[in-house]
């Protein structure tokens, strides 16, 4: 009985035995299983996922970081992750996994608020990198993982977009094309540091390259191709600037275009240079923007995407400074001419017042010189026509009384032309006294009213009770409205003419009106010309010379005043002028005369 029970043991032991085994055997078999699921996981990762322990020795490396990084798993496998990290960021790396050890959370992004993440590859080449970090801890061992992504075309895409972005708001400003092409060769070896560029400038004759900006580039080469003349295998950038096509040249030293400048570019330690014609909006070449590496090397097409975009940007800017260069020179020719202008404007204005001045004072001493004979016939033909020199007939009566009404048209024509030639030379004085405006139009009155009787119209005065006195030139006023009054009985045939005053403010208002022939709507314009009739079938008719209305605006003006008419033709018109009450001594009077046509 005690050998069964033993033996019954035995069995369930191993039972249990087998049991334990089994479920290992299914354990480990699932553990694998997941182990190769992880690890396909792992390998088709484009993101570099790297393990190191404790230690900070390398313990996982996919095939991501091996595209990455350039190396095998197997070279890197049990090496200290200090091969993967660039001299100057191993310190701050380790720092970094320090301070990681000390915080709570398992994960967490790497390079925020801290220095860039760089990542060197194996041929010694960095790279930007965007990382973040986890930890694992299993029993007393720990276990971190990086997941890394190289972020270099990013960077390339936020350089060019911030160059962009920079040129163009420099360009906003008002920024020289120097400063401007400076920013962008600077933005554009930021895209890759390892890489020199220049932007050469096409002369006006389209023959020749001038340096416009240039990045990392030695001086001495500067000045060797400033001043390039262009043409077929003249290097990358002069053939470039001839053929308006980009050239990439892969290797300097092997290129047939670059046969003469070979040891200029081995000097400079130039290898490789692509080359990309500026173009204006219109296709016209501005220069060359170009590329040179250190080593030969093809572009990709993120590069020639880079060099083509880059080239337009700076097209913008010639384009914009050349046309605001030809507008300056434009504005600057205009300048020229118009001062050039101005000075012949001014000469010619000089000799035309000298001229007018001249004319004045001939004028006015001819004037002087005819009216003192012509005042000499006027009194002796009148004697003779009183009869105080003997007695005259009919004939000679009729003859004489013609030379009498010619000679005193003729000096009322000189007197009006000797006022006219002071007004213009400035001689013309104003004798300022108090005026009643009653008195004057009273003695308009009766200087006109043998015409109005022998015409059989009526002269009408509407002037307020109490009109009040004005200080002005008595003689000027009188002059101004006889004209006036004269022309409207003069042109009225049958009806009235009108005189009224009215005072308004600091300003009388003095209008003569008629119900005469009017003016045509067409000949208002020339109403205050000198020696201008608007009807030639009136002038002969009511005779005149055309100087009345425009002595009468010259006066007018002279005395503060503005004169206009109406008019509406076959019914009559009304002629109104305005002086100041009070003119004062010595005041300019310039206010121009308006054309209130109603």
């Amino acid at each position: 009985m005690a050998l069964l029970i033993e033996v019954a043991g035995d069995i369930a032991f191993a039972l249990q035995a087998i049991e334990l085994d089994l479920k290992r055997r299914q354990a480990e078999a699932l553990r694998h299983k997941s182990e190769a699921r992880l690890a396909t996981i792992l390998d088709i990762a484009v993101d570099a996922i790297v393990s190191v322990n404790q230690d900070q020795r390398i313990t996982l490396f996919n095939q991501g970081a091996e595209k990455i990084f350039g190396y095998q798993a197997k070279e890197v496998l049990g090496q200290s992750h200090d091969i993967l990290l660039p001299e100057h960021m191993i310190a701050t790396h380790r720092q970094l996994i320090n301070d990681f050890d000390g915080m709570i959370s398992s994960t967490r992004q790497m390079g925020k608020s801290r220095p860039e993440i760089l990542g060197k590859r194996k041929d010694g080449s960095t790279f930007p990198a965007d990382a973040s970090i986890s930890r694992l801890v299993f029993g007393e061992e720990t276990t971190y993982t990086v997941i890394l992504r190289d972020i270099t075309e990013l960077k390339k895409a936020e350089a060019l977009q911030e160059g962009r972005n920079m040129v163009l708001e420099k360009l906003a400003k008002g920024a020289s094309l120097e400063e401007v092409l400076s920013i962008l060769v600077a933005i554009s070896r930021k895209y890759n540091p390892g890489m020199f560029c220049s932007v050469l400038l096409l002369d006006q004759e389209k023959k020749h390259l001038f340096h416009g900006a240039a990045s990392g580039l030695p001086d001495f080469y500067n000045e060797a191709i400033h001043g390039l003349k262009i043409g077929p295998g003249v290097g990358s950038c002069g053939t470039a600037a001839y053929t308006g096509k980009r050239v990439i040249v892969e290797d300097i030293m092997t290129h047939p275009y670059w046969v003469p400048f070979r040891e200029l570019g081995r000097k400079a330690g130039l290898r490789a240079c692509w080359s990309e014609p500026i173009l204006s909006s219109t296709g016209q070449i501005l220069g060359t923007f170009a590329l040179y590496y250190s080593e030969p090397l093809a572009p990709n097409s993120a590069d020639l995407e880079f060099i083509k975009s880059t080239a337009h940007l700076a097209g913008i800017a010639i384009e914009k400074k050349q046309t605001e260069d030809a507008l300056q020179r434009a504005y600057d020719d205009l300048e020229i001419k118009v001062a050039e202008r101005t000075r012949e404007l001014a000469l010619a204005n000089s000799q035309l017042k000298e001229l007018d001045r001249l004319k004045s004072e001939f004028l006015a001493t001819m004037s002087h010189e005819l009216r003192t004979p012509l005042n000499s016939i006027i009194g002796f033909v009148g004697i003779i026509l009183k009869g105080i020199a003997g007695d005259i007939n009919e004939e000679q009566k009729k003859q004489l009384s013609m030379v009498y009404t010619s000679a005193k048209h003729l000096l009322a024509l000189i007197n009006n032309i000797l006022d006219l030639s002071r007004i213009e030379s400035g001689k013309y004085e104003t004798s300022l006294e108090t005026v009643r405006l009653e008195e004057v139009v009273a003695e308009v009155e009766q200087t006109l009213s043998p015409m109005v009787s022998q015409k059989g119209i009526q002269l009408i005065k509407e002037l307020p009770r109490e009109m009040p006195e004005i200080y002005t030139d008595r003689q000027k006023v009188l002059q101004i409205l006889l004209n006036l009054a004269n022309n409207a009985v003069k042109f009225t045939d049958k009806g009235e003419v009108r005189i009224t005053c009215t005072i308004d403010d600091n300003t009388v208002k003095i209008s003569v009106s008629d119900t005469g022939t009017g003016i045509k709507e067409e000949n208002m314009v020339y109403l205050f010309e000198a020696f201008r009739q608007i009807d030639g079938t009136a002038r002969r008719r009511y005779e005149g010379a055309g100087l009345g209305l425009h002595l009468c605006r010259k006066l007018v003006t002279l005395l503060g005043g503005e004169i206009w008419a109406q008019s509406e033709y076959g019914k009559g018109s009304i002629f109104t002028f305005t002086l100041p009450v009070r003119l004062q001594e010595g005041e300019p009077h310039e206010k121009k005369d308006l054309d209130r046509r109603g």
